[in-house]
């Protein structure tokens, strides 16, 4: 061993001959004048140092911080073992900080799935069922750590963040659209169950959804809690944003109970569409604009948000996205929390560009 020492060759550590000249890839040699010694620094020399076994070692990190990762994650996995590998063979081979030889030797590392099964099977499948009962931080929080559950009950969860009631406000918030949707309550036994929407409409262009709530039932304690909910974190923005609005929702007396006692300043309105199937319903009777709802029913001069069709169609949409009824409560939580950033760009553009024509659609253009 004392005639051998520790030197550089082709950018690794190898042990080499007492007196032997070195002459790496690209780079002069440096003779060794005795054990500990150079003619002159080698650390001078441009190179970089890789370890022989660098390249492997490497190859089972990578793994090993995916089986990581798998393990802390607290939110179930939808997909199957085969599934995840394949995720992380795409991964490895799309990889913009590998070099081509670690790539290639991951790729060889993890080229025999069976030998790989039960080791990503067994963690990647490990996970917290959401429910009601249970949600895991990562569906309650957001990235930045802000609130994005804010109350959450067996029977009921309200959902919102409150930069996004901050930006909102700052944008000229002057309405409040509120409507439900049954079938995306992930239960299918609870048969008033719902996903109740309230979106906020600035300077009668913008309207982004404001806050959502999972709720099993529709009575009006439940609704009490929900703007109740809403009223707090719109008094905690600077301003007397939560006095002076209009609120459009169908003719469901339990919301406009409670939309009316939380919001007493407020303009409580119904929308025209359902005003109108009320019409075709109720005909023939002649005295019915008596009733409780007859200040709501007025729709003259109104020009617009005559109707809750902001809230419906965000609705079918969301459909569209979740790609069936009642989805899983996981899957729901993140399509609405995905929709933050979306809300947040069209608040700070519509900020930053007050005046831009609003967007009409295809069938509106060629009117």
């Amino acid at each position: 061993m004392r005639n051998n020492r520790l030197t550089r060759l082709d950018g690794q550590l190898r042990r080499v001959p007492r007196r032997r000249r070195l002459r790496g890839k690209g780079s002069p040699g440096e003779k060794v004048k005795r054990d500990i010694e150079f003619e002159r620094d080698p650390a001078g020399i441009g190179h970089v140092c890789v370890p022989i076994m660098w390249v492997k070692e490497k190859t089972k990190r990578v793994f090993y911080e995916k089986l990581q990762e798998w393990r802390n994650e607290d939110a179930q996995h939808n997909s199957t073992a085969k599934e995840e590998y394949r995720k992380l063979l795409d991964n490895v081979n799309n990889s913009r900080t590998l070099t081509r030889e670690e790539k290639d030797e991951i790729l060889i590392f993890l080229h025999n799935y069976e030998r790989r099964r039960c080791t990503i099977g067994s963690v990647a499948s490990r996970g917290v069922t959401v429910t009601m009962e249970n949600i895991p931080k990562s569906l309650a929080l957001h990235a930045n750590g802000e609130l994005f559950l804010q109350k959450r009950t067996s029977t009921m969860h309200i959902y919102y963040t409150q930069e996004i009631i901050e930006l909102a406000c700052r944008n000229g918030l002057g309405a409040l659209v509120g409507d439900g949707m049954f079938s995306m309550h992930p239960c299918t036994k609870e048969k008033n169950g719902q996903l109740y929407t309230i979106h906020g409409v600035c300077e009668g262009k913008v309207h982004v959804p404001l806050l959502y709530a999972i709720t099993n039932s529709k009575t009006y304690s439940t609704y009490a809690a929900i703007y109740g909910e809403l009223k707090g974190a719109l008094a905690r923005v600077p301003g007397r944003h939560h006095l002076e609005l209009r609120i459009i929702l169908d003719y469901e007396r339990a919301a406009i109970k409670a939309a009316r006692r939380a919001f007493p300043r407020a303009t409580i309105e119904g929308c025209a569409f359902h005003l109108a199937r009320a019409w075709n319903r109720r005909g023939d009777q002649e005295t019915w604009l008596r009733g409780p709802f007859a200040g709501i029913w007025n729709k003259w001069n109104v020009k617009t948000l005559r109707t809750s069709n902001i809230a419906g169609t965000f609705h079918s949409n969301l459909l569209a996205e979740v790609k069936k009824k009642r989805p899983p409560l996981e899957t729901l939580v993140k399509v609405l929390k995905s929709m933050t950033a979306q809300s947040k760009a069209k608040l700070l553009h519509h900020q930053r560009h007050p005046y831009a024509p609003e967007p009409l659609r295809e069938r509106d253009k060629r009117r």
